[in-house]
């Protein structure tokens, strides 16, 4: 259980402040370079769910939480993790056309960008299996008769 490991929870909040702050800096400065809309919308909804899951993990204000809130902060951290992954992938960043590398077949941008896709959709798929292990443990209240 994450929320036991208060080392984990620093490191994950640390990750998700830096991340989301690149993530919003590149939707900003990606507005005019001919990027679709909806990529620079997805940056920005990362970037502030990054910020705002890394602000609550790390606690620095040390409002009062619960470990089970901060478990399921780290789960949507996750989830956007590898939303930000796919959208590089999807992007134009990873595109080396001015360069013309002689480099080996598997390495060439084609692949590192469905390498970071499948690094995105493995980390989606992680959250959403922990948020699920979340709800199984939660006690179901029965309707009243």
């Amino acid at each position: 259980m994450i929320a036991e490991k208060r080392s984990y929870q620093i490191i994950q909040g640390i990750t998700s402040l830096g991340l989301g702050g690149l993530s919003i800096v590149l939707s900003m400065t990606l507005q005019r370079s001919g990027h679709r809309p909806e990529l620079l919308s997805l940056f920005f909804v990362i970037g502030v769910t990054m910020i705002f899951t890394g602000d609550y993990l790390i606690n620095l204000f040390k409002m009062p939480v619960t470990p089970e809130k901060q478990e399921l902060a780290s789960y949507l951290g996750f989830i956007a993790y590898g939303a930000f992954y796919i959208g590089i992938a999807m992007s134009r960043l990873l595109q080396f056309n001015h360069l013309h590398l002689h480099m080996p077949p598997f390495l060439q941008p084609i692949w590192i960008r469905r390498g970071v896709a499948g690094i995105g959709i493995i980390l989606i798929a992680g959250g959403i299996q922990g948020l699920w292990m979340l709800w199984q443990q939660t006690p179901q209240e029965e309707p009243p008769e």
